[in-house]
């Protein structure tokens, strides 16, 4: 694994930036706490425009084949069953989606929604009741819980694959260098709109301007730092992701 610590950022870090650009640097405007849930907010944001953060997890099979969603779990990638400690792919077996599968039961009539000529085996198609998929492994989604067909009892855990939202904000590094610009710069913004609703009239202009300059930065379609950032994630070879999610697992699994 190439990704190390030295490829990271911590908050306190982009604090440093932060605080000198809003003239906050003892806090008597915002918390630290605020500035700490922008920079997690920032992140997430980039987690779902961007897909920077990609997980992967197993969880033993509960009895009621029920699993509550870890937080920031989004855009489920794939979903394996397997036993033993290690998901291996020839021993493992796919889950499908089955939108309507509700409480661990299925019922006639309860079908995914037809996508043409995706692989869902639970897709009307060619004249073929997909129910006839019997003995196929199936979940769905609902309340934040993974819910399972209860067939899934035949094996001991589930392996899924899907996107985050980021860790919580801590001290040891955790922000990606190629994503630091764009978070300060959120962060900036953010503040600087509460320091304006806080200032007197005479301090607005200048303030203003100076909010003008730093959401220019930001928001810029081609060159600004959320749009370089979005660019610079697109551009990551596999090598790359990989090591980053590797880097983060280590950090919060």
């Amino acid at each position: 694994m190439n990704a190390s610590k030295f490829n990271f950022v911590t908050a306190n870090e982009i604090l440093a930036d932060v605080l000198k650009l809003v003239r906050d640097a003892d806090f008597k405007l915002l918390s630290r706490g605020y500035y700490i849930s922008q920079i997690q907010q920032a992140l997430e944001e980039l987690a779902f425009d961007t897909y920077f953060d990609e997980k992967h997890e197993a969880f033993d099979i509960p009895e009621n084949f029920r699993i509550e969603m870890p937080k920031g779990m989004f855009n489920i990638k794939n979903m394996y069953l397997f036993n033993g400690d290690i998901c291996d792919i020839a021993s493992s077996t796919p889950v499908w989606y089955k939108a309507n599968f509700i409480n661990g039961k299925s019922g006639s009539g309860y079908v995914a929604n037809n996508k043409g000529n995706n692989t869902d085996p639970f897709t009307r198609r060619l004249g073929v009741d997909p129910m006839l998929n019997s003995g196929l492994y199936y979940y769905a989604i609902q309340n934040g819980e993974i819910m399972l067909s209860s067939n899934c009892g035949n094996y001991q855990k589930l392996f899924v694959h899907y996107n985050g939202t980021g860790g919580d904000v801590g001290e040891v590094p955790f922000i990606p260098l190629f994503l630091r610009q764009a978070v300060k710069d959120y962060v900036t913004v953010n503040a600087l709109e509460v320091r304006i609703a806080e200032s007197e009239l005479s301090e607005m202009s200048r303030w203003s301007n100076l909010l003008s300059y730093h959401k220019n930065n930001l928001e810029e379609h081609y060159d600004g730092s959320w749009a370089k950032a979005e660019k610079r994630v697109r551009k990551l070879d596999m090598k790359e992701r990989k090591d980053i999610k590797e880097y983060m697992q280590k950090m919060y699994y």
